[in-house]
């Protein structure tokens, strides 16, 4: 049986996810529903494919660097 902080993740009414180096290791159904697609469509994969496209994808991605590194 799943813990009751699972159950929270995954069936919370908003979208979240968990990450690592812009690769979505978790998402609840929520976030998969906002993007149309299934979990296990989304999970292992790139955060670039819900950007319209690479060029955002990078420029969004170094803008979220320097605000972390206080550049």
């Amino acid at each position: 049986m799943q813990d009751l902080a699972a159950i929270a993740f995954d069936h919370a009414p908003v979208g979240l996810i968990y990450s690592e180096d812009r690769i979505i290791l978790r998402c609840n159904l929520r976030f998969a529903e906002m993007f149309g697609n299934e979990r296990d469509a989304l999970e292992g994969h790139s955060l670039s494919m819900l950007y319209p496209s690479d060029t955002e994808f990078e420029r969004i991605g170094k803008l979220g660097s320097e605000k972390m590194v206080g550049q």
